[in-house]
């Protein structure tokens, strides 16, 4: 200790000798790139990078357009890609361009994100704001995708109040599809088979 004194080393001199011979000894690391999609099928794979590229293309080109984002966006979200971080994310970047005509679907991408992760409140205030941006712009939002942007927000609001009731989704899925069954029944269509004319 005494010589290390006279030679002006400290204990912070040594402990910084010690870790550089520490990385200096480590064996390097074994870096590789790895698909974002190892749960797609080898068979799917080349459609799903084929699309998704599309749909990036898309949305390089006008980061406005909603309809690129909710391609993307649902592509990214969906099983068994399961990005949906990824998904909010892009799609959260195209909603927040108000002046865009198709805003409404990059609000819908994202409240779908939402819906598949169960975060119902959050999932039904994007939708909200879906079918607000829908009707303000009728032509790049035809009534059947209004109409249907609206059962969607109702099903949620419906989705809203069973969470409200105590059904949580994550905790008790079927108490969850029983109180939204109550507060917004649904009607069940059953085919009958066609009689064989003799």
């Amino acid at each position: 200790m005494e010589a290390m004194r006279r030679l002006g080393i400290g204990l912070l001199d040594v402990s910084a000798a010690v870790l550089v011979l520490i990385v200096l000894v480590m064996p390097g690391r074994d870096l590789h790139v790895a698909t974002a999609y190892r749960q797609v099928e080898p068979e799917d794979l080349a459609s799903l990078t084929a699309e998704v590229a599309e749909a990036q293309a898309r949305l390089v080109a006008d980061p406005a357009d909603g309809a690129a984002a909710e391609k993307l966006a649902m592509l990214l979200a969906r099983r068994p890609v399961n990005q949906h971080d990824q998904a909010l994310r892009l799609a959260g970047a195209a909603a927040a361009r108000e002046s865009s005509p198709t805003r409404w679907r990059a609000l819908w991408a994202v409240s779908l994100a939402h819906a598949d992760l169960l975060e119902i409140e959050d999932a039904h205030r994007q939708a909200a704001l879906a079918l607000e941006a829908c009707r303000a712009a009728p032509a790049a939002c035809p009534a059947h995708e209004e109409q249907r942007l609206a059962l969607y927000t109702d099903r949620l609001a419906a989705g809203v109040e069973a969470i409200a009731r105590g059904a949580d989704p994550r905790v008790d899925p079927e108490r969850f599809r029983q109180e939204l069954s109550r507060i917004h029944p649904t009607a069940t269509y059953r085919s009958r088979p066609r009689r064989v004319r003799d």
